[in-house]
């Protein structure tokens, strides 16, 4: 046999090892053990299962149910922070108006919880609302400026006004004037 057929032949055992231990792995059930003599078995994706059919309402989420989600503290207070100002969030797209909340973030959160229900619309006065507030209604840095620079000399009046302000249509049932 040639050397070359054997270093070819050899590299296909130990990657046919190598996905055969994988999957072993992947797949096992793992025991914990927890006093002499008794375990339990743990399958994670059973447990995963189990947890994805039971999808919690967006607003239903505790600090220690973002933690298990690995996103850090300062997210998380910004994130309590926006629902405590608009009341609720009523979609868990709503959380792009975070700052640092970046689309990862919202995909783990997604995974886990669901839109509310039941949506909740507080409604917050556009001429007095900071950068921080505007930017939790859904606008952006370039709209918020031109609101801010309007507001210096006028208050807006109604959604017509807001519109021509931003430059486009804007429908948000939490702004009042």
């Amino acid at each position: 046999m040639s050397k070359r057929r054997y270093k070819k032949e050899l590299q296909f055992i130990i990657i046919m090892l190598a996905l055969i231990v994988a999957y072993f792995f992947r797949t096992a059930e793992k025991e914990v053990d927890l006093v002499e003599g008794q375990t339990v078995e743990i399958n994670e994706e059973i447990v995963l299962k189990e947890y994805k059919t039971g999808l919690k309402s967006i607003n239903d989420i505790s600090y220690e149910d973002y933690r298990t989600l690995n996103i850090s503290k300062n997210k998380i207070d910004s994130i309590l922070d926006y629902k405590k100002y608009m009341g609720s969030i009523n979609n868990i797209k709503d959380l792009d108006n975070i700052p640092r909340i970046t689309y990862q973030d919202i995909e783990k959160i997604s995974q886990f919880f669901k839109d509310n229900p039941n949506p909740i619309y507080k409604k917050h006065n556009i001429n007095n609302a900071s950068v921080k507030q505007l930017k939790y209604l859904g606008f952006s840095n370039k709209q918020i400026k031109k609101i801010l620079k309007y507001r210096k000399n006028n208050k807006i009046k109604n959604l017509l006004e807001l519109e021509s302000i931003v430059g486009k249509s804007y429908r948000n049932k939490s702004i009042s004037f």
